[in-house]
């Protein structure tokens, strides 16, 4: 989420912390961080928030398999 980006940070936000907070939903987040500065930034963005997991590697591949692990595919 871009700080310059409103509408996110205005109505979605909110609705991810609530929702992490009740456990009704898990975030996945996939940014590349190529250093600890760069990670901590980005996790930064989702501060409190809880049930968040990260992938600093980049949209890839297995960045793609990584989010399909918890999806039910039949």
């Amino acid at each position: 989420m871009r700080k310059d980006d409103f509408h996110t940070r205005a109505f979605i936000y909110p609705q991810l912390v609530n929702g992490t907070r009740k456990n009704d939903i898990k975030i996945k987040v996939i940014d590349l961080g190529q250093n600890v500065k760069q990670q901590k930034r980005i996790q930064k963005n989702y501060k409190g928030m809880k049930n968040v997991e990260f992938s600093f590697d980049g949209f890839n591949i297995d960045s793609l398999k990584w989010l399909k692990n918890d999806i039910d595919v039949n």
